[in-house]
């Protein structure tokens, strides 16, 4: 495939005129002619394997340090504009993270990216959308048991943003 061919985003931030990304998040030098795609390497977080693809960059020919950026963080800011700040949390939607589409991802807060990497949380407010009810839970598993709904659920309402509606069963 020839790099004339990608369908690019734009210029990275931060390092215009020095590298590219396309929607999948393929991250392209434009030190080299031709450009030159950099390999993303896999990283495991923490004691749990938990795997995100990263590029090292550098700003400048001069500069010889390397930055290691994961790739979700570059396509988020180079597709939505937004600069990131080191507190901001973009979530892989389908819970794979070595998925980097732009459709994949999604901007969420501490709370909600703790729920859905599988971290324990407790003090968990839901609010119901038609009573406007309040209830704190301890953590997920209470809340699938109290409305009926498996946690796998929970965990795909979360990442997709979408509401879960709970019909209550009524007896004949």
């Amino acid at each position: 495939m020839k790099v004339e061919e990608v369908n690019f985003a734009g210029w990275i931030r931060r390092f215009e005129g020095i590298y590219k990304i396309t929607s999948d998040g393929k991250v392209y030098s434009y030190r080299y002619s031709p450009p030159k795609l950099l390999s993303a390497h896999i990283t495991k977080k923490g004691a749990s394997v938990q795997l995100w693809k990263q590029v090292e960059v550098s700003p400048g020919v001069k500069q010889p340090y390397k930055e290691k950026i994961f790739v979700h963080r570059l396509l988020w800011e180079t597709f939505r504009g937004e600069r990131l700040s080191k507190y901001d949390q973009i979530i892989h939607i389908d819970g794979n993270r070595l998925n980097n589409r732009i459709t994949n991802l999604r901007k969420a807060n501490k709370t909600e990216s703790k729920l859905l990497n599988g971290r324990d949380l407790t003090n968990i407010k839901v609010i119901e959308t038609i009573t406007g009810n309040e209830r704190v839970f301890d953590n997920l598993q209470e809340i699938a048991m109290f409305y009926g709904v498996n946690q796998k659920t929970l965990r795909k309402a979360l990442k997709t943003g979408e509401e879960i509606e709970i019909v209550e069963k009524t007896e004949l």
